[in-house]
């Protein structure tokens, strides 16, 4: 699966929901990554980030989604 990405990030989706869990030590925080901007042109993703749920869209740079490692 394929999308663009700040840089390569480690997910996991929610079932059910469209949360993805992300490395926050792999996000480019110097991008305007997490305006919360939302057109029906878009998709828009929640991020879930030590508790706090953040948005993102228009995000810059072309990169592949990996899956997230079994938690436990």
């Amino acid at each position: 699966m394929n999308m663009k990405l700040t840089r390569w990030v480690v997910f996991e989706l929610v079932p059910g929901g469209d949360i993805l869990h992300i490395h926050e030590d792999l996000i480019d925080w110097n991008r305007s990554l997490l305006d919360d901007i939302y057109t029906p042109h878009e998709e828009r993703y929640v991020f879930l980030i030590n508790g706090v749920q953040y948005r993102a869209c228009n995000i810059a740079i072309e990169g592949r989604i990996e899956p997230a490692p079994e938690t436990t």
